[in-house]
């Protein structure tokens, strides 16, 4: 079973604090983001959803879901974690999009072009979105912030 990588595009009522809760209370992986949030200082009590005013935690994740966003391809960091083989369960392309956006949370006209210029293969058998797709997705959206989720 595979999840599915998408870019989403931030929005002013995802603050850091509920980014924050989003991640902090999503599974994670050693590739996820928990260790920007700094997960392990939030006490069991900030950990809730209530404590910023939501009823539960899906609430928090509905706002992430109706963000404006782009699936980029299917990936399992859960079978690559377990077998420690990347390779066959990471697309390239899956790591390259994660690793571009969670170090730049701006999209750029440099972000653009990195990915306009990747030539990588998929060497798994995962599906992936078509590249020029989600350069045109980046491109609408230059300027704003972004983030991925695995779902």
């Amino acid at each position: 079973m595979a999840a599915d990588l998408h870019i989403h595009i931030r929005t002013p009522e995802l603050t850091y604090e509920v980014m924050r809760l989003f991640f902090c209370n999503s599974l994670g992986s050693k590739w996820g983001p928990k260790s920007i949030f700094n997960c392990l200082s939030l006490s069991e009590e900030e950990k809730k959803a209530k404590s910023l005013g939501f009823k539960n935690h899906d609430e928090i994740s509905k706002l992430v879901m109706n963000t404006d966003q782009i699936w980029v391809g299917e990936v399992s960091w859960l079978k690559a974690s377990l077998f420690e083989d990347s390779d066959s369960f990471i697309p390239d392309f899956v790591q390259f999009i994660f690793d571009l956006i969670s170090s730049n949370s701006v999209i750029t006209q440099e972000m653009v072009e990195l990915v306009k210029s990747w030539k990588g293969q998929n060497n798994t058998s995962y599906i992936l979105k078509n590249k020029d797709d989600i350069v045109a997705f980046l491109e609408r959206h230059l300027g704003e912030e972004a983030f991925v989720v695995s779902w």
